[in-house]
């Protein structure tokens, strides 16, 4: 009965997921027009991304066990997740990252405030702690007020913002949390309409290569917080790769997440674990539940500012889109708290990163083109001056 429950939400997801990629498809060409990108550069950019996708499923056979056949059938049978390559349609993908490159790009926010707030979602092991300290400190400097886990006494493990009203809130926040505002909405007699602050808010996050992020992630919260001391399971070049998929798959932080998939988790809405490891399964129902994440990770993502940390360009998009914030965005670099020992990474443990990462690779290739188009979109915009910066924004 609960199998049947969950193919059957699945099922729903995916139709919905569709008939959305249809109507952001057909505003497609005249948001190609307004911001100046040529349909021919976009389907380019979209059949890059497609093309990772076509090797999703080219080098990772089998499930995850933790033994032999009969441990995986148990395995499945207990709930646990199992491993392959994700098969996503490739024609289905190119037509969403074309979607996606194409859409309308956000307002921006020259007055940041509870009533139009910013939504910093935070990443696991983006370099975001350290952003989430500039800020802090950039809005007190403005005095804007801000609710910020792990600053100023709010918990870390913290992942709502409930009746706490400001004007930044940057956290590992979920797709979705922007509803809390909608406790503030008003009606107007006068006018029939209402006034939600929900639909005021805006949206920032930030990437990072996939395979350095897993790789970031595995010996911090898996190694030092888990506090994993084996020798073998301490080197991820020491691991099978039967032994990564399970330690990826299985395992879970000291706050129960995962490290797979972070992008999916953060902006697709999908916040169950067992959910979130499925999008890296080869089965042929997985991989319609991978194109409908995509979709939807896409769709979000197209309403938000993105910062990529290996590209330090991406920070003149922040300062553009939020100058009262400007002084935050000046410098993208990780507080490393990192203790563990990393060994050497060879081919074949990269390789199998990669697989894993497969999913997660296309929605980075596609914000990396995405700060193309809008720093494209910058430059044909004047340049206005924001408090502290000290440079043309």
């Amino acid at each position: 009965m609960k199998r049947g429950r969950s193919q059957w939400l699945r099922l729903l997801l995916v139709s919905a997921v569709l008939v959305m990629a249809a109507k952001i498809l057909w505003q497609s060409a005249s948001s190609l027009q307004q911001y100046g990108i040529t349909a021919t550069a976009a389907s380019a950019v979209a059949s890059s991304s497609a093309a990772a996708s076509s090797n999703i499923g080219g080098g990772i056979s089998g499930s995850i066990s933790g033994g032999g056949s009969s441990s995986g059938s148990s395995s499945s049978s207990s709930g646990r997740s199992s491993i392959a390559s994700a098969a996503p349609d490739s024609s289905s993908v190119a037509s969403l990252v074309q979607a996606f490159l194409a859409a309308p790009l956000p307002p921006r926010n020259l007055n940041l405030s509870e009533q139009a707030p910013l939504f910093f979602f935070h990443q696991r092991k983006t370099a975001g702690s350290s952003l989430r300290a500039t800020i802090v400190q950039a809005a007190k400097d403005a005095n804007l007020s801000y609710f910020v886990p792990c600053h100023d006494g709010v918990p870390c493990d913290l992942y709502h913002i409930g009746t706490n009203f400001s004007a930044i809130y940057a956290g590992h926040f979920y797709w979705g949390e922007q509803r809390e505002l909608s406790r503030r909405s008003s009606f107007d007699p006068a006018a029939g309409t209402w006034h939600n602050p929900r639909h005021n808010a805006s949206c920032l996050t930030m990437f990072r290569d996939p395979v350095s992020r897993l790789e970031s992630c595995y010996y911090f919260r898996f190694v030092q917080e888990r506090a994993i001391r084996d020798g073998h399971f301490s080197c991820l070049s020491n691991l099978k790769a039967r032994e990564m998929r399970s330690m990826f798959a299985d395992g879970r932080t000291l706050y129960g997440r995962g490290c797979l998939n972070e992008p999916f988790r953060i902006l697709s809405g999908l916040t169950d674990e067992l959910d979130l490891t499925a999008l890296s399964n080869s089965s042929t129902a997985e991989g319609s539940l991978l194109n409908a994440a995509l979709a939807l990770t896409l769709k979000h993502l197209s309403g938000c500012v993105p910062l990529v940390l290996e590209d330090p360009r991406s920070l003149q998009l922040a300062q553009h889109w939020f100058p009262q914030l400007a002084p935050a965005f000046v410098e993208l670099k990780k507080r490393n708290k990192g203790l563990a020992r990393r060994c050497p990474m060879t081919e074949r443990a990269q390789a199998v990163l990669q697989e894993l990462a497969a999913g997660e690779q296309i929605v980075y290739d596609a914000a990396r083109r995405r700060v193309e188009v809008m720093l494209a979109a910058r430059q044909r915009e004047p340049c206005l001056p924001a408090r502290g910066a000290g440079f043309c924004l």
